[in-house]
């Protein structure tokens, strides 16, 4: 993470300035926070990725991981019987 995203970064605030009206859809809200996200990192996918996962660790909450995947072909000879 760059000294600018660091600093952009503890300069943030929650998201509140979306502004939609209470008529909006969800949609309409999760493409105006996702933008938001993408302008406190200036687009930086990684810097984004990095701060999730930061986020995801310092929050303490599991994270569900999934027995192993089976072979495509189990899964289809399951599902056919």
């Amino acid at each position: 993470m760059t000294n600018q995203q660091r600093t952009h970064f503890l300069n943030w605030k929650p998201m509140n300035k979306c502004n939609w009206p209470q008529t909006e859809s969800i949609l309409d809200e999760i493409h105006c926070t996702r933008r938001g996200i993408s302008e406190r990192f200036h687009g930086d996918i990684a810097a984004i990725a990095e701060d999730a996962v930061r986020r995801q660790a310092a929050s303490g909450r599991p994270l569900r991981k999934p027995q192993q995947d089976k072979p495509i072909d189990e899964l289809r000879a399951q599902s056919c019987r």
